[in-house]
């Protein structure tokens, strides 16, 4: 009875290792190599109460984007590369409306722009391909407002519209020294124009409706 009550905890201790090694071994012999490439269409990675939050997805045109959703299932953050090519950031508002967007063009320009919450384009910054920047204001229509350029030769405008989105006061310095300020009327004729040439000599001009001078200082020399 002594021997079975002090052999008996030896052998379970024993039988126990045992049977773990040979576990070990069949676990050895299996192949659990971790695959090189994992394939899919889709992937959705959900929350712990089953609501996607990520989503990878290739459009049927081909194009692959990344989508981080919010707490109802809208887009908080898209990442996508377009059909042409071009890649695209996108970050949304509580109601999924894309309020700021990054892209960069097929012809090479960069571009950030803003919206507002109806959707409509209110800021607009530019890289050109020949990298002049660009910023461009509009109004709740969409109509453009105010406009700032610096030119890939030099020159620098500034361009103010009124509400039908013709311009309507413009800025302008050029690489030669020479500069101007241009004021015309609701339907896009110039009739005002303040400039200053290389040398240093200021002229104004008034036009009417029809484009001529009505006053000139200097005076224009009479013909």
């Amino acid at each position: 009875m002594v021997f079975q009550r002090f052999w008996l905890p030896v052998a379970m201790v024993a039988a126990a290792y045992v049977g773990g090694a040979l576990v070990n071994v069949g676990l050895a012999d299996r192949n659990y190599s971790v695959p090189a490439v994992l394939q899919a269409h889709r992937f959705e990675v959900l929350d712990t109460t089953g609501q996607p939050r990520l989503i990878l997805d290739v459009s049927a045109g081909g194009s692959p984007a990344v989508f981080f959703l919010g707490d109802n299932g809208e887009t908080r953050v898209a990442l996508a590369v377009r059909e042409e090519g071009t890649p695209v950031l996108r970050l949304c508002d509580n109601a999924g409306n894309p309020r700021l967007a990054l892209e960069v063009l097929s012809d090479g320009a960069t571009a950030i722009q803003l919206d507002d919450g109806n959707g409509m384009h209110r800021i607009a910054l530019h890289v050109q391909p020949d990298g002049s920047p660009l910023i461009r204001l509009t109004d709740e229509d969409g109509r453009p407002r105010v406009g700032l350029a610096a030119g890939a030769a030099g020159d620098a405008t500034l361009r103010l519209g009124h509400s039908a989105g013709r311009p309507q006061i413009a800025l302008a310095a050029h690489p030669n020294g020479t500069c101007s300020i241009q004021m015309g009327d609701q339907k896009g004729k110039n009739r005002a124009c303040l400039s200053l040439n290389a040398a240093g000599l200021p002229t104004f001009r008034m036009d009417d409706a029809a484009g001529q001078p009505i006053f000139t200082a200097p005076p224009a020399p009479r013909r």
